[in-house]
């Protein structure tokens, strides 16, 4: 068992562990870092190197919000994508892509669905899906590492708020 193992090799004292550094870590143990008893025996490491293991662990669980958290808006804009695209699903048989009062209704029904199994708020779907939006389409690099984590959802929304206040000059595409 590597835990008990005094030759294995931890991070040394007094280094700031990354997030990243902690799920290999994990992995190199066998653990899964989800799903770990969050007990390491203090046999194992000194004060310092256990301080430093948990802030790694409380930066890789941010990381995994965040990402989720992207996950969840990027969810929510596929689906409404897939009424505007595919209004059949929400109006029935006869929906047409080409009809805009087909496409708005199935919109709305999707809205709908998707607030009613998420618990949350039509607006808050509404907001998501403009946040998706606006990011893919004016501030890619930003959306990319809001998709890995990199970007709160704070601060993302932050940055939506921004960017779709601006006005919409092609000339800088």
């Amino acid at each position: 068992d590597k835990l008990n193992d005094r030759s294995f090799s931890w991070p040394s004292t007094g280094s700031n562990v990354s997030g990243y550094c902690f799920h290999r870590a994990m992995e190199d143990l066998g653990l899964d870092p989800l799903t770990w008893e969050h007990d390491l025996p203090t046999m194992v490491m000194d004060a310092e190197t256990r301080v430093d293991w948990a802030i790694a662990e409380a930066d890789y669980a941010l990381r995994m919000i965040n990402q989720n958290t992207a996950g969840l808006v990027t969810a929510i804009h596929t689906t409404l994508d897939e009424a505007r695209e595919t209004p059949s699903i929400f109006v029935g048989p006869h929906g047409n892509p080409d009809n805009k009062a087909d496409v708005a209704f199935a919109v709305r029904a999707a809205v709908s669905d998707l607030a009613v199994r998420l618990a949350l708020s039509e607006t808050a779907i509404l907001n998501y899906e403009r946040q998706a939006t606006v990011m893919m389409a004016r501030t890619p690099k930003t959306w990319t590492a809001f998709r890995h984590g990199e970007v709160t959802p704070a601060n993302a929304r932050v940055v939506t708020e921004f960017v779709g206040s601006l006005p919409d000059d092609t000339d800088l595409h």
